[in-house]
């Protein structure tokens, strides 16, 4: 299981994964321009593989980096379970409304995994009491 650290400074927000520099990953068409979703492309493809990450990278931001704090720290566990939540859950709609001409739709899903701890608080590592301060290192 790996730890993926993050700290905002200064406007700019640093990770590492087990106490080493996260590895910046970036689409081949971006250029070397700051991009909104880049941290989480970075930490997806290093946790999951390049596939699955650029699917899943503007998700991740917008559900679970925008609402870190400067402080935050995640497990790739954690990222795997909301992954593996996030893909069942657009499963489930797609499937939902997906109604085939003169045929029977696909089997749907009776149950969706429980919500991961990531979207209930993505804070929770640092922060076990959400009501108490953020620990300090």
């Amino acid at each position: 299981m790996k730890i993926y650290r993050l700290i905002e400074s200064g406007g700019r927000t640093t990770c590492t994964v087990d106490g080493q520099p996260l590895t910046t990953k970036r689409r081949s068409y971006e250029g070397e321009a700051p991009v909104p979703d880049r941290l989480g492309l970075s930490i997806l493809c290093d946790a999951i593989g390049d596939s699955g990450a650029m699917l899943l990278a503007q998700d991740f931001n917008e559900q679970i980096l925008k609402k870190l704090l400067p402080l935050a720290e995640m497990t790739s566990e954690d990222i795997e379970q909301w992954c593996n939540y996030h893909c069942e859950l657009q499963y489930a709609v797609q499937t939902a409304a997906w109604k085939p001409a003169g045929g029977q739709g696909p089997e749907r899903i009776s149950t969706i995994s429980k919500w991961p701890r990531l979207l209930l608080d993505p804070n929770y590592r640092l922060n076990p009491n959400p009501m108490g301060p953020v620990h300090a290192f």
